[in-house]
C-alpha cells in the first residue's frame, strides 16, 4: 500500500542527525551485523584450518614424509582461500553506497550501483547543504522496509533540489572533498533520476545499503524500487 508523501523538511525536524566516520550514524550498527556474520560464517573454519596447518607442518618436521607434505599443501591452500573470502566479507561491510528509492519503477536510471562516495560522504554534503539553505540528504533518509521500518516518502523536486544546489557548489570548490570527482559523478546520477522521478511524480526516499549484492527475493519483498 501507498503511504502518504511528506515534507523533508518536517522530517528533518525529529533532532540532530548522528553520523559514524562521516556515513549515516545507522552504518555503524550495519557494518558491525555485516562483520560478525562473516566471522561467524567463516572464523570457525579459518581458526580450524590454521590448526590443521600448524599440526600438519609439526608432524612434516617429525618424519619429512610425503603424505604429511601434501597435507601441509593442502590445508595451507585451504586456509589461504578461508582466509580470502573472510577478507572479501569485510570488504563487503565496507561497501555502502546512498540510494535513491522510488515508490514506483522509473526505468532507464543508472543510480542503483553508485552513491558510495556520497555515503562517504554524507557529513560533508550535509554541512555544505545547510550552509547553503538547502535540505541535507539526510532529511530525505534512510529508513529501510526491508529492515521493517516504516518509509517516509518525499517529493523528488526537494531531493532535486538539494543535490543540484550540492552540485553547482562543488564545481565551485574544487578539492573540497575527499574523492570529489566520484561524489559529483554519483550526485549527478541520483540527480538524473530524481528529474525522472519528478516528471513522473513518483515520490522518493534515500536508502543506505551495506554491500554491494541483491536478488530477486529483495525486491518481491520490498515496497518500492531503485530501478
Amino acid at each position: 500500500m501507498d503511504r502518504p508523501m511528506t515534507n523533508a523538511s518536517a522530517a528533518s525536524t525529529a533532532g540532530p542527525f548522528q553520523y559514524f566516520r562521516g556515513y549515516p550514524a545507522r552504518f555503524e550498527e550495519a557494518r558491525r551485523q555485516s562483520l560478525t556474520g562473516a566471522w561467524g560464517c567463516c572464523g570457525p573454519v579459518l581458526l580450524i584450518s590454521l590448526g590443521c596447518v600448524g599440526f600438519s607442518a609439526w608432524a612434516l618436521c617429525q618424519t619429512w614424509g610425503t603424505w604429511e607434505l601434501v597435507a601441509v599443501l593442502g590445508f595451507v591452500t585451504w586456509t589461504v582461500l578461508v582466509g580470502s573470502s573472510l577478507i572479501a566479507q569485510v570488504n563487503v561491510a565496507w561497501q555502502t553506497s546512498i540510494v535513491p528509492y522510488f515508490q514506483s519503477e522509473i526505468g532507464g536510471i543508472e543510480s542503483f550501483a553508485s552513491g558510495y562516495a556520497v555515503a562517504r560522504a554524507c557529513q560533508s554534503l550535509d554541512a555544505l547543504a545547510a550552509e547553503l539553505g538547502l535540505l541535507p540528504l539526510s532529511a530525505f533518509g534512510f529508513n529501510d522496509d526491508w529492515a521493517g521500518e516504516q518509509l517516509v516518502w518525499h517529493a523528488p523536486a526537494e531531493g532535486l533540489a538539494t543535490c543540484q544546489g550540492l552540485l553547482a557548489a562543488l564545481a565551485d570548490r574544487p578539492g573540497a572533498l575527499p574523492g570529489q570527482e566520484r561524489v559529483i559523478r554519483e550526485l549527478r546520477r541520483i540527480a538524473a533520476a530524481l528529474q525522472k522521478a519528478h516528471e513522473k511524480k513518483i515520490p522518493f526516499c534515500l536508502l543506505l545499503r551495506v554491500g554491494d549484492g541483491t536478488n530477486a527475493m529483495e525486491w518481491e519483498q520490498r515496497q518500492g524500487t531503485c530501478f
